[in-house]
């Protein structure tokens, strides 16, 4: 759960596992909101909070919007960012990864407009339409947990 930034004693933030739409989580001692950041910012939901934190807090969201997006983008997005001989080079949720394609045999042969094409859905499971691949996020951290078996 990133924090995005804190304001007094709230804590603004995302749950990496959540729903797709961006929103944003904040904390603090006396409660906690969830506010819908699109289509607008408005406020989803409420546990505890006055009217006038609210006000204040949906204030704080306007004024840290574009950090808010720039921040969900970086760690809800992925990328292959270039396909050697030997693999391809991915970022996602904001960290590298190296797909070599001995171990990721998949990618080696596919059309690259195809490997290209990868989506990050909620947060950890990565998945290529085309190339019908999924991927989860914790099997390229901790790989040794998660011996593949390829079938081609």
């Amino acid at each position: 759960s990133p924090t995005i930034f804190r304001y007094r004693n709230y804590r603004f933030l995302f749950f990496s596992r959540e729903e797709p739409r961006l929103h944003i989580h904040v904390h603090s001692p006396d409660g906690e909101a969830k506010f819908w950041i699109e289509p607008k910012i408005e406020l989803a939901l409420n546990k505890g909070l006055r009217e006038t934190e609210l006000k204040e807090l949906e204030h704080q969201i306007r004024e840290h919007e574009q950090k808010i997006r720039d921040t969900w983008n970086k760690h809800f997005t992925a990328e292959v960012s270039n396909i050697s001989a030997d693999g391809l080079l991915l970022v996602a949720a904001g960290r590298d990864y190296f797909l070599p394609h001995d171990q990721y045999p998949w990618f080696q042969a596919a059309p690259v407009e195809k490997v290209f094409n990868v989506q990050l859905l909620h947060g950890h499971h990565l998945h290529w339409p085309e190339l019908d691949v999924d991927l989860e996020l914790d099997g390229l951290e901790n790989p040794d947990q998660y011996p593949l078996i390829a079938k081609h």
